[in-house]
């Protein structure tokens, strides 16, 4: 069985006064359009926190974001509050591993060329969201199952049976909720992107909430992922007997998912290392060309 970990989606945040920021949208814009990407421009407005919002398509699909907004910062030094406008720069990228061979080089340079282009004009950012995907390669949908085997509070979770699903081919572990940290769901990326190959891909997203408690901690990283078994069933019988019996218990707790005894089945586990190599070598990129070639040679060779 082959399957192996990827970066699907990140996101940084840039902090600093209102002309770095213009600077920065500016230099991003220039990178955007030399690779003869569109840089569309729209604007949210909201009474307290206007945001610009220039999205970058590639074949109609959105692949980058760059949105731009401020706050007021208050501090208190004895009686005396002081307020400083904050200037802020998201940017996102989206669908790094789409399998399209000509998409997946063009957003990998690109999106190199920004880590490089802040990393030379030593701007700090951080992380504020991440999508890590486990990819299984030559198995049909239906020979897969993702699950949460340490679930967390005030999370409510679709049960197993396939047909309480919105999606045939989709498996959404966790219900929508805009109070959790993180989410999962299991689907089938060949027939979302249209290709011949077998693949089914378990996606795990870390939000702006989860860095903003944890920081960049890949131990905390790690410790989510592994709240999570991704199965393969070469018998599909086994794969419904154990959807019924997780199924059949109320809320399950960490000893009700012992007596399942998942460790029956084969696992398929997420390799924290690729994800800390990854990061670790676009926070330090500052050579666009030569970290290309890195990253295309560890991460988008199958």
């Amino acid at each position: 069985m082959k399957y192996q970990t990827y970066v699907d989606s990140l996101g940084i945040r840039i902090e600093s006064d209102r002309n770095m920021q213009q600077d920065i949208v500016n230099n991003i814009r220039n990178l955007t359009e030399s690779v003869n990407l569109p840089f569309v421009a729209s604007k949210h407005n909201h009474e307290s926190n206007p945001l610009h919002r220039h999205s970058v398509f590639k074949n109609n699909r959105r692949v980058a974001v760059v949105s731009t907004s401020a706050f007021v910062k208050r501090t208190q030094q004895n009686s005396t509050v002081f307020k400083k406008t904050i200037y802020y720069t998201k940017v996102e990228f989206a669908g790094l591993k789409s399998y399209h061979k000509e998409q997946d080089e063009l957003m990998l340079r690109y999106m190199i060329s920004v880590f490089v282009l802040l990393n030379k004009n030593k701007i700090p950012f951080k992380l504020i969201n991440l999508d890590i995907s486990l990819d299984v390669f030559n198995s049909k949908f239906k020979h897969i199952l993702g699950l949460c085997s340490t679930r967390v509070p005030n999370t409510k979770y679709f049960k197993l049976n396939a047909q309480l699903q919105p999606y045939m081919t989709t498996q959404y572990i966790e219900l929508p909720s805009n109070r959790s940290v993180s989410t999962a769901y299991l689907y089938d990326k060949a027939e979302k992107e249209k290709i011949d190959d077998e693949i089914v891909r378990m996606e795990i997203k870390m939000k702006p909430r989860f860095f903003n408690v944890h920081g960049l901690d890949f131990t905390k990283i790690d410790k989510t992922l592994k709240r999570y078994h991704v199965l393969y069933f070469k018998r599909l019988t086994d794969k419904q007997a154990l959807c019924a019996a997780y199924d059949a218990i109320e809320n399950p707790k960490q000893r009700d998912i012992k007596k399942l005894h998942l460790e029956q089945y084969k696992r398929l586990e997420f390799d924290i290392r690729r994800i800390e190599r990854f990061i670790g070598l676009l926070f330090e990129a500052d050579n666009a060309d030569e970290y290309y070639d890195i990253l295309h040679e560890e991460f988008y060779n199958i």
